[in-house]
């Protein structure tokens, strides 16, 4: 008898392929979620901050022209 297909060995072949093209996004998440990532900021290490008890954001238009700057270019590298 001549078979033309083993049905079997497809069946396999197909739930190979299936458990591979699911398991790869599944990978790649994993790898992309345990990827390194670089933490930047910028601060005044003489800033004594013992005397303070609360905080509040400053108005931008009330802010120094230096201070302003800063702001600008912060939000600049943030945009790119």
């Amino acid at each position: 008898m001549i078979r033309c297909g083993d049905s079997n060995g497809e069946d396999r072949m197909r739930a190979w392929s299936n458990a591979l093209l699911g398991g790869i996004p599944i990978l790649l998440a994993l790898l992309v979620a345990c990827s390194q990532f670089r933490v930047r900021s910028a601060f005044d290490p003489g800033a004594d901050f013992t005397r303070l008890r609360t905080y509040a954001w400053l108005p931008l238009d009330q802010a120094e022209p230096e201070d302003q700057q800063l702001l600008d270019r912060c939000q600049r590298m943030t945009l790119r």
